[in-house]
């Protein structure tokens, strides 16, 4: 393959990957405006809270084996709620 077709191949390559991300990006667009997120639909928390006078820290509280999802759902509802604990994390089956 000569250099030019190389360079043209590429070039080719890249205008139908940013094509194809620029009608992407449209129909997310659409797809966003079609149904709008409204404030009520928010974040619905599964996992019970308590104040942090009575709440024990949450490595204490909480009993499982996978620590990173613990960190990560104690991290994502000190976000949520700075003023609470996590106390229990229960799965739901749905």
């Amino acid at each position: 393959m000569n250099p030019e077709n190389l360079v043209l191949v590429c070039a080719t390559a890249f205008t139908a990957v940013f094509v194809l991300l620029t009608i992407l990006a449209v129909v997310m667009d659409l797809i966003m405006r079609v149904f709008p997120k409204t404030a009520s639909e928010g974040i619905k928390p599964r996992v019970r809270t308590g104040p942090t006078a009575e709440a024990p820290p949450p490595q204490q509280a909480i009993s499982t084996s996978d620590p990173a999802r613990i960190a990560a759902i104690v991290s994502a509802y000190r976000q949520l709620f700075p003023d609470k604990y996590v106390v229990r994390i229960e799965e739901i089956s749905s």
